[in-house]
This record gives C-alpha cells, structure tokens and sequence, in this order.
C-alpha cells in the first residue's frame, strides 16, 4: 500500500468515528437532586403540613438526621429521595416536623439539571463538523 493511500484510509476513519462518534454517544445530563435543609429554631406554622418524626420511614428518618447534623445543607439524587419528601421540579417544600416535643423546618428543593450547552453540545456539533469537513477532504484528495 503506498503512502498515500495508507494516510487516506487513516484520514477515512479518524472522518467517520469524529461524524458518527457524537451521534453515538448522546450527552447525559447529571440526575436531578433534592436538597433538604433542616432549622430547628423553628415556631410551627399552620399553613405548612406537620409531619411527625415517629412515623418516618428508616430512609426519611435517615436524611433528617443528616440534613439537621449537616450545617447547610444535603443532596440526595430524585431517585433516592422518599417521595413523600420529593416536591415537584424547582418547587420549593415546607414542612414543620415534630420530634420530641420539638418542631423542627424542614425544606426540600427538587432541582433539575439540564445537558450543558457549552461543554456536551457543542464539541459534539464541533466534532461532526469536523468529521465530516475531514470526509470531504479526502473525498476531494482521492478523486479531484
């Protein structure tokens, strides 16, 4: 095989996995998280559901502790989260928790995370381009 022909074919396969790479692989974006904060100086408020202690689950149970140990706050992805604890999307929830004749804050957050433009898309698109711009330079060189 001559020179030539042998930086073609290498020319011909870099083109192809750079144009259907990106098309193989979709970008992923992060899992969505809830984040629960807890306050215990706390004064009970009417319109935020009460809920009692002794009546959660090992898993609600679990991230209170964490979440009321922690000094801000803590993440747990949707898929873990109890869902009685897991509000809608970029809804903030209220809750006053009651625990040893103590009422506590608890608040839970439901965050969504999107595919990064700037750092999943655009070197896939980027990628193809060149790909298929290295297709066509080959394209040419073989047969112009």
């Amino acid at each position: 095989m001559e020179r030539s022909t042998a930086l073609d074919w290498g020319l011909l396969v870099v083109g192809l996995l750079l144009l259907t790479g990106p098309l193989v692989v979709q970008p992923q974006a992060p899992p969505d998280t809830i984040e629960y904060s807890v306050d215990s100086d706390w004064d009970p408020v009417d319109r935020y559901q009460t809920l009692q202690y002794a009546n959660f689950s090992e898993t609600e149970r679990d991230i209170f502790e964490r979440a009321n140990a922690s000094d801000g706050s803590v993440n747990v992805t949707a898929a873990d989260s109890p869902e009685r604890f897991t509000p809608p999307p970029d809804v903030l929830g209220v809750y006053n928790v009651e625990q040893n004749n103590s009422t506590y804050l608890l608040q839970t957050v439901h965050f969504t995370h999107e595919v990064d433009l700037w750092r999943q898309v655009v070197p896939r698109v980027l990628a193809s381009v060149a790909g298929l711009a290295l297709l066509l330079g080959v394209g040419y060189r073989r047969f112009a």
